[in-house]
């Protein structure tokens, strides 16, 4: 006794195993087959499912030719140095980078020795500057605890 196979399941299965019904589970082709005999929904999809799977299993185009196309376009116009590498401007890019970074470490090495810039952790602001709350928190000296 075979079990029935709604659209529903079969159109998983179809998705599942592919079109050709003999690659199915014996139990599942043969509620396929059921349905198949009756059903011309299930009919369309499975000659939809065959026709997708005749597609996939055809061979790839030879784009070679295409390839060779668009190099020699580029290599014409001037964008392409070597086949397949298309130039990143490095120098336009890295150099600022480079200099903003040896400005900040200049200018915080300037700030240091200068005394611009205080360490928040001494007590030179008196007793009842805030470095002094952070500087009691990490001595130890909470008397609010």
């Amino acid at each position: 006794m075979t079990k029935t196979m709604t659209l529903i399941h079969f159109t998983h299965a179809l998705d599942r195993h592919g079109p050709d019904l003999s690659c199915w589970p014996a139990p599942s082709a043969a509620a396929g087959r059921e349905l198949l005999r009756h059903s011309a929904v299930a009919r369309e999809a499975l000659s939809a499912a065959e026709a997708t799977a005749t597609v996939l299993r055809a061979p790839m185009p030879d784009v070679s030719d295409l390839k060779a196309r668009i190099l020699a376009a580029a290599r014409a116009s001037g964008q392409a140095l070597r086949d397949n590498i298309v130039p990143f401007p490095t120098r336009r890019v890295l150099a600022p980078a480079v200099f903003a970074l040896a400005a900040s470490l200049l200018v915080g090495i300037f700030a240091g020795w200068t005394g611009m810039v205080g360490d928040p952790l001494t007590t030179t602001y008196g007793d009842d500057a805030q470095s002094y709350e952070i500087q009691a928190l990490t001595a130890g000296d909470n008397h609010d605890s």
